[in-house]
């Protein structure tokens, strides 16, 4: 999946996570209650988007650990 993809599924993880946690905190759906469930969620979502931002960054620095230097100074 492209970093551009996965911010987006970050996002909407996000967004239904805030959803779940502000309109329906005392909702059950199938097992799940609505806030613990949109805690869940928004986690997921920033931990999503947070990796693919990083991946992307580390991409065009050309490092895996996204430093710039190339040696050791």
């Amino acid at each position: 999946m492209s970093a551009k993809m996965k911010q987006a599924v970050g996002i909407v993880l996000v967004a239904v996570g805030v959803v779940l946690i502000a309109a329906f905190p005392d909702s059950t759906f199938l097992w799940f209650e609505g806030q613990p469930a949109g805690v869940v969620l928004v986690v997921l979502g920033v931990i999503e988007f947070a990796e693919s931002f990083w991946r992307e960054r580390s991409r065009a620095t050309g490092t895996a650990d996204g430093s710039r230097s190339g040696g050791d100074r």
